[in-house]
């Protein structure tokens, strides 16, 4: 399980730095590579780690959709990327993994997960911004997509 989990954090958080790239810095990059690639990553470890079940499926295209909005319409945020409810969002994304075998602790530790999303995305953008410009995207990203699968572990205490 740890094994999945760092190698699916290195690859989902390569995948998130991948699509947020533009062209002039990797040419054949496109958005939807982050998207797809950090889903299909999520996926991918949950199967691999003995957790497949037929909602990761929903799971997916929640995911899918959590990743691609900041949530900057979003009246209350006033035209700016909002990193905390993104992070809290993707984590919401997994709720239709509870079709699996529905726990108040599943319950529990998923809200936690995405709480913990939230934080880490939301610490991860502000503290980021003390960092050399050219390398703080860089960071930011890679950093983003990897903690999408670094989390994972706490779901796996309300599965064992």
């Amino acid at each position: 399980m740890i094994l999945w989990t760092i190698l699916g954090s290195i690859i989902s958080g390569a995948f998130y730095r991948i699509g947020g790239a533009g062209k002039e810095e990797i040419p054949w990059a496109k958005g939807w590579m982050r998207d797809a690639g950090c889903t299909v990553t999520f996926v991918a470890c949950m199967a691999l780690t003995g957790h497949w079940h037929w909602s990761l499926l929903l799971c997916a295209v929640l995911m899918y959709f959590a990743l691609t909005t900041y949530w900057d319409e979003f009246p209350l945020n006033n035209g700016e990327d909002n990193f905390w409810m993104y992070g809290g969002f993707v984590g919401l994304a997994v709720l239709p993994f509870l079709i699996s075998g529905a726990s108040w602790l599943l319950f529990g530790l998923i809200v936690a997960r995405s709480a913990i999303l939230a934080l880490a995305m939301g610490i991860l953008h502000l503290a980021s911004r003390h960092i050399e410009e050219k390398y703080q995207v860089w960071v930011e990203e890679l950093g983003r997509g990897a903690f999408i699968i670094a989390t994972l572990p706490i779901m796996f205490i309300g599965l064992a």
